[in-house]
């Protein structure tokens, strides 16, 4: 039996080497330590071994795999289905679904990988790039940081964390307005997006929009300066916060205009909503000798709905509410006056 040991051995290295899927390790630092013969012949190149592996990815592939890939393996210690696309020698792509699992060999880290071409990226890894894709002048940013600290190599561990701390702060700006510290509208475009699409797929639960505007703020900014039109819209955001549900989101998704995601509320129970804060706005101390009010319009989805005809419904709603007078609510709907009776004097 002691003469098997070494074929087993050879035969393991050589499904290794002739394997029908690329095989691939890595050092945490993105090193290439060894890969089989598939690998180098879908990129056509001799050998990998000390090659750095962004060298070998697409731009959008460097992106997933700092922003998404190096936490889950650190945290989780294996990553699975990840969407990646290879560069050739030739300058071709090549995309491949992959598996990556943390291992310890000789007491150092390494990353196994295990890549199969794909002929077609999947949803998931579309919409991750799109989300991404806004974010791109940052990332810029953040890989020059990363190309800059990894010139250095002096403390690959702090490197690591410093490179995550950024990104959570990153994405944090992204998705929120600076003045209100309300999320921002590219966060209510892809929020109500993601909402229609899960109510599409699932069970069809209530969800209403409202669009709203602060009455005549044109003049107030004009009368009493940006300044004091910019504490105005601070003090608003307060009020906002305090009056609606924990699962609703708000939103400021223009100068001086705003949104709400209703939840599990119909446009009945999202007029009930709307109207305390109307008359909250109405009856404010404000810091100007100025009446500060707001303009509704409420849609609440349809079966039929989509991103495009939900906004715009809510959106007719609102002008209606100028249309009749300002300091009121409309539902698309529902005839005048049937959400709200009140206007300006």
């Amino acid at each position: 039996m002691r003469p098997e040991a070494p074929r087993r051995a050879d035969d393991t290295l050589t499904a290794w080497l002739t394997a029908p899927c690329g095989l691939m390790i890595t050092s945490p630092s993105g090193e290439v330590v060894a890969a089989n013969q598939r690998l180098h012949d879908w990129l056509g190149v001799p050998a990998l071994a000390g090659e750095a592996l962004e060298d070998w990815l697409t731009a959008s592939a460097r992106t997933l795999l700092h922003w998404h890939v190096v936490a889950q393996l650190e945290q989780a210690g294996q990553a699975e289905e990840v969407h990646l696309a290879l560069k050739t020698a030739g300058g071709g792509e090549i995309p491949v679904l992959c598996g990556i699992e943390r291992r310890g060999a000789a007491g150092q880290a390494q990353w196994h990988w295990a890549l199969m071409p794909i002929r077609r990226k999947s949803r998931l890894e579309r919409e991750l790039i799109q989300a991404r894709r806004t974010t791109e002048r940052a990332l810029q940013d953040k890989v020059a940081a990363v190309a800059e600290l990894e010139a250095l190599k002096t403390d690959l561990e702090a490197h690591r964390r410093e490179l995550l701390e950024q990104n959570r702060h990153l994405e944090h700006w992204a998705y929120s307005d600076a003045l209100t510290r309300l999320k921002n509208r590219r966060a209510f475009n892809e929020t109500l997006a993601a909402w229609l699409k899960e109510a599409e797929d699932g069970e069809s639960a209530p969800l209403t929009l409202a669009l709203m505007d602060i009455d005549h703020f044109k003049a107030i900014n004009d009368r009493h300066g940006h300044p004091e039109g910019d504490r105005i819209l601070e003090q608003l955001a307060g009020l906002m916060r305090a009056t609606f549900r924990d699962h609703d989101a708000i939103f400021r998704v223009g100068g001086e205009e705003f949104a709400v995601l209703l939840p599990e509320a119909d446009a009945r129970q999202a007029c009930s909503a709307m109207e305390r804060l109307r008359r909250t706005v109405a009856a404010h101390a404000w810091s100007i000798d100025a009446d500060v009010t707001l303009s509704v319009g409420l849609a609440d989805r349809q079966a039929h709905d989509g991103f495009d005809s939900l906004f715009v419904r809510a959106d007719h709603a609102l002008y209606r509410a100028k249309r009749h007078g300002r300091n009121r609510i409309e539902c698309h709907d529902s005839p005048p006056d049937s959400c709200s009776g009140h206007s300006e004097r």
